[in-house]
């Protein structure tokens, strides 16, 4: 394993905690490891940032009614995997090509899949930053209507 399973401090569990730890990894293990491969696609660096998620995941957090459990292990899973990649590869935006009928999907791969921030994108792409907005939220809306 690499410096992340190292760098790992579980936090001390009661048997109550190990036993809805366990049945959060069963449900949402595979769904969090497909988002954290998607960011990091080294397969033994995404199952070390894996293992990370669910043994420093605060149990109590996934009672809030606030937020879905699934939320929040998406939100936890991306926020270590954008955090496990080194600090020193340059994200490059050059790569992508938007057109107008891909910009929506080319902005959110950015924003979401690869953590760049929406002033960041608008800059880089030469457009503003309401309209990376507008295509982020075109993408999302694109899943919800039917």
């Amino acid at each position: 394993m690499g410096t992340i399973a190292r760098a790992v401090v579980p936090l001390p569990r009661s048997e109550g905690e190990k036993g809805r730890l366990m049945e959060l990894y069963e449900r949402y293990g595979s769904m969090a490891y497909g988002i954290i491969l998607q960011i990091v696609p080294q397969p033994e660096q995404a199952q070390a940032v894996l293992v990370d998620l669910f043994a420093t995941l605060p149990v109590e957090e996934g009672a809030d009614k606030t937020e879905r459990v699934s939320a929040l292990i998406i939100r936890l899973a991306r926020r270590k995997a954008l955090a496990s990649r080194p600090g020193s590869v340059e994200r490059s935006l050059t790569s992508f090509q938007p057109t107008e009928r891909n910009l929506p999907k080319v902005v959110f791969n950015l924003a979401f899949w690869h953590g760049c921030h929406v002033t960041e994108i608008a800059e880089r792409l030469n457009i503003a930053t309401t309209d990376v907005l507008r295509a982020i939220r075109a993408y999302v809306k694109s899943f919800t209507v039917a």
